[in-house]
Order: structure tokens, then sequence, then C-alpha cells
């Protein structure tokens, strides 16, 4: 999707205030999402600069963002600016992005499962369910991360740091514990 950020690109563009990451009420928020459209949009006139680093430099330039800012935007060590950048890429429905991140969510969903004990409370047949379950979630979990790197890989080899940014964004807060053990029927 193309953004008009004549103005102020949150009232041209009010459904992007929805989103947390985005922040549309800080002093800053305009001018960061501007950046990050400069930088990743395939509509940006920036876009056909090869190298990544020097195209952020030149978004950066264009944009009233503070120069303390850079060498976090530059690095991918920003972690509200990588955030942002991932719902950016959510909005433009990048598809193998979204795989990336949906992967690499769904990977840490079945560690977190593999991890967590099983009760010694449980009766023999439930507890045997989910020692099962979990040798399930850890034969998929192998599986899902092949395809993440295979990913990755791609999108390390057509120039973009994307991948870079993801491996900075912690996404494991927004998963719980005891997914498997929830699967199974308590009798």
């Amino acid at each position: 999707m193309e953004y008009n950020f004549e103005g102020n690109v949150f009232d041209n563009h009010p459904e992007l205030k929805e989103y947390e990451e985005f922040n549309h009420t800080s002093e800053l928020a305009h001018e960061w999402l501007l950046y990050i459209n400069l930088v990743y949009s395939p509509d940006s006139d920036l876009f056909g600069v090869d190298d990544i680093t020097e195209r952020k430099q030149i978004a950066f330039k264009r944009t009233k963002i503070p120069k303390q800012h850079l060498e976090g935007a530059v690095s991918n060590s920003n972690e509200e600016l990588n955030k942002k950048i991932s719902r950016f890429f959510k909005l433009q429905n990048e598809g193998e992005i979204e795989l990336l991140l949906s992967g690499k969510e769904a990977f840490h969903i079945l560690l977190s499962e593999v991890r967590s004990d099983v009760s010694d409370e449980l009766d023999d047949n439930i507890k045997a369910i989910a020692l099962k379950a979990k040798r399930v979630c850890f034969e998929d979990a192998f599986s899902i991360l092949d395809t993440v790197k295979k990913i990755q890989s791609k999108l390390k080899n057509s120039n973009t740091d994307i991948s870079a940014v993801l491996d900075k964004v912690d996404d494991t807060k927004e998963w719980k514990e005891g997914w498997v053990e929830s699967l199974i029927d308590k009798k």
C-alpha cells in the first residue's frame, strides 16, 4: 500500500492509529513511518539503492528524526523501530515476511511447550498423551525452524535486512506456556 505523507500520514490514513507499534501520538511517529516507508517500500524512490546502509542513511536525512537515533536505525538495534518495521511489513502483506513472522511465532510457541513441565499429578494415561504431544511439538518446531532459515536466507540474499530486524524483535512475550496441556481432556 502506498501512503500519503503530505501533511500527517496518520491524518491521511487514520487506520494506522490502530497499531500501537506506530505510537501515533508520539512527536516523531510520522517521521519514523516516513523513514520506514523510504527504506522498505517498493514504491519508494530509494528502493533502487542496493546498499541497504546507504539507503537507510539517505532516508534518515530526509526525515526530522534526531541524529542520535541514526546508529540504532542503521544497525537494527532500536527495538521500537524494529517493531514498527515488522508491523509495516505485516500491513504490506508481504507473503514471505508474514510467513517468516508466523513461523518464528509458531516455533517459539512449540519450544515453550517442549520446555514446560508435565505435572506429576496427572494420571498415567494423560501424562503419556502430554509427553507424546511434547515430542510432536519438538518435531514440528524442528520442521518450522528449517523453513524459517530458508526464508531468512532468501530475504538476506535479496539484500533486505528485514531478517536482522526480525531477529532483534522479541516476539516470545506474546505466547504463554501450558498450551499443549490445555489441549488434553483432563477428566
